[in-house]
């Protein structure tokens, strides 16, 4: 029997919706307010079942973009009683950046000190979190709590979110969709440089983990080596299980998982900070777990052109999780990794059609076969010179652009001089959650986000899909792994669109402000149906052909607007901790011998305007005039410096 005294009262939180919601612009129509209803009603009854068994499922509400969905929780939590006999709630957000923005704004709508953020620039004490009603904390550290939890007995990480002083937390809400799976991917190149790179004090301390570690190597050598022989012969698939990696290993391989060691590197590193810079620690780290994941749970080779690997992965939900957690996701409904959650997942259809994208463009080019990855990457200086040629002369130069690509193709078009009255880009995965470009008017999908084969299988085997090689050679398990694919396309696609203004309500029929999108879809079944899910979730989206050339050689790059410009650009996605080598801005960048000299000077002066601005985004330059690898002239992100300003 559900008990609803605890919870917010429905009038009071569609009033408070309402009032909020035409404060940031929006047209109120009663579509709308049914599904605010419906959210209200799914986190009031997660609240009000707290601890029995229906209440163990996923909910996952899926509102349409611009309708609301992070508002209506920081309302509802805004609401909720107070601290005493009240209910504690702890939300999980994408980024940094938005769990500090919700916990301001569930704070101002309350009117006291209700939400704390919690995540490693602002991490929380023992007490302070023991006292939060809401907890507002980043996907990152949710992960590594649930991943704790399912390796181990204790579970102090995933304690100290789920309970505060008023006893376990009744409502855990997810705001976008968690990746629960774990990948490892592992060369043996991998292995090797991890094992080189373990300083000798850290070998000294664990003997057995540094001799596993090389034994694996040896064995990944020998088997990967066969595997890419028989797989370049077409002897066998270029995907099988690898159930005797290790039957002939010794018995202290079992059940290593390499903590240890860990814990020992990163306590050395913060005494020798010149040993390795964070992504170097970063990569042996992940190598680390990466062959702990294959010795303790199972491992397929794979081999994608020239590129052999093997794989494994992880499902982080633990067996006692306890009440399932609400997920809002507004594209859940096309995302097929629900379906593979079974009766664990309860997808919730929107209760109304609240949204309509009449007045959205969607301009389709599908005259290039070859928009993944690598092809994009190959030809990124061409096509990215073209891309831009096209839409000077196809956009209004009062347009506001953004154009997302992946990372290495969008940094052609960092500090470009454009017409346009605003102009900005960003790279796949980094847009989920993001309102930075609202007011844009147009958006360039700019090649696509296409997953590998090893992300379908991985979770396949997470989720308990068989894992022989008669299954990887089935009709079954290649149906899935399309059907994996593609809608994941489908819905990265979605997100990136829906990042700007078309995002927004302008009237009672749910249309948005005009908005232009341009991609680019293969010719084919793959784009036939890619087009058709597009359209689907964009209702009444009027579809155009696009008629652009890529390829032209002879097409002009364009023009740079100074190499300071595009530096400052460069670093904005360093994440905190991160390094990036410069000689990677000199290369995406085609800055001169002469012009990186000067550039350098600048650099170095920490009275220099440049020096000032890497400053106020918390980038340090590091050179000491010195060779080595450890020397290196290279940019890191370090808040505390950023702080000194």
């Amino acid at each position: 029997m559900s008990d609803l005294q605890n919870t917010v009262p429905l009038d009071l939180y569609l009033t408070a919706m309402t009032t909020r919601m035409k404060q940031y612009g929006n047209v109120v129509t009663p579509e709308s307010r049914a599904i605010w209803q419906q959210m209200a009603d799914t986190l009031n009854t997660k609240i009000a079942n707290h601890g029995n068994k229906s209440n163990r499922s996923w909910k996952c509400l899926t509102p349409p973009t611009g309708t609301g969905k992070t508002t209506g929780l920081a309302v509802h939590c805004s609401l909720l009683p107070e601290a005493q006999e009240g209910v504690g709630v702890l939300i999980v957000c994408r980024q940094i950046k938005q769990v500090d923005e919700l916990a301001l704004t569930i704070n101002e709508l309350s009117g006291r000190k209700l939400a704390w953020p919690h995540h490693s620039q602002h991490r929380l004490t023992d007490e302070a979190r023991f006292h939060a009603q809401v907890l507002v904390t980043t996907h990152a550290a949710y992960r590594l709590a649930l991943e704790e939890a399912t390796l181990s007995i204790s579970t102090p990480q995933l304690d100290a979110l789920k309970w505060w002083n008023e006893g376990e937390r009744k409502l855990t809400v997810i705001d976008e969709a968690l990746d629960v799976i774990t990948h490892h991917q592992v060369k043996v190149d991998d292995v090797y440089r991890a094992h080189g790179e373990l300083p000798q004090e850290v070998r000294d301390q664990f003997p057995e983990e540094e001799a596993v570690l090389l034994k694996v190597g040896q064995l990944m050598t020998a088997l990967s080596r066969s595997e890419q022989e028989n797989s370049n012969q077409g002897k066998q698939s270029p995907t099988r299980m690898m159930d005797e990696l290790f039957e002939t290993a010794p018995e202290m391989i079992d059940g290593i998982n390499f903590r240890g060691l860990k814990n020992s590197l990163r306590a050395y590193n913060s005494l020798h900070k010149w040993k390795f810079p964070k992504e170097d620690l970063q990569r042996i780290c992940d190598t680390l777990d990466g062959v702990a994941s294959m010795i303790n749970r199972w491992t397929y080779f794979h081999k994608a052109g020239n590129r052999s690997t093997l794989n494994s992965a992880g499902n982080i939900i633990p067996a006692d999780l306890g009440d399932g957690p609400v997920v809002l996701d507004a594209t859940a409904g096309a995302n097929r990794v629900w379906d593979l959650f079974g009766q664990d997942a309860e997808i919730i259809p929107p209760s109304a059609k609240a949204r309509s994208y009449a007045n959205v463009t969607l301009h389709v080019s599908r005259n290039y076969p070859d928009v993944g990855k690598y092809p994009m990457q190959a030809r990124a200086g061409v096509r990215t010179a073209n891309l831009m040629k096209n839409l000077r002369e196809n956009l209004d130069h009062k347009s506001k652009v953004f154009v997302c690509a992946q990372k290495q193709v969008k940094q052609h078009l960092i500090g470009i001089d454009t017409p346009f009255k605003a102009f900005d880009t960003a790279h796949f995965g980094a847009t989920d959650g993001l309102n930075e470009w609202s007011d844009f008017d147009t958006c360039v999908i700019f090649g696509l986000p296409h997953k590998p084969d090893t992300w379908s299988l991985n979770n396949l085997f997470s989720f308990g899909h068989e894992k022989t090689d008669d299954y990887l050679n089935s009709d079954k398990c290649k149906e899935w792994k399309k059907a994996l694919k593609r809608s994941s396309l489908e819905t990265d696609c979605i997100q990136i669109m829906n990042r700007v203004r078309c995002r927004r309500l302008v009237d009672e029929q749910g249309n948005c402000d005009p908005t232009d999108i341009f991609i680019l879809i293969p010719s084919g079944n793959e784009g036939d149906e890619l087009l058709l899910g597009l359209q689907n979730a964009m209702p009444d989206v009027v579809v155009v052909d696009w008629d652009v050339c890529l390829d032209d050689e002879t097409t002009k790059r364009p023009k740079i607007i100074g190499y300071d410009t595009r530096l400052l650009a460069f670093v904005e996605n360093i994440g905190e901790g991160c390094e990036v080598s410069a000689s990677e801005f000199r290369e995406v960048s085609g800055i001169s011998p002469s012009s990186w000299k000067r550039l350098v000077i600048d650099l170095k002066d920490m009275t220099s305007d440049l020096s000032s601005r890497l400053k106020m985004k918390g980038i340090r330059f590091l050179d000491n005039g010195e060779t080595g690898k450890a020397n290196r002239k290279h940019f890191i992100r370090d808040i505390a410096f950023q702080q000194s300003v």
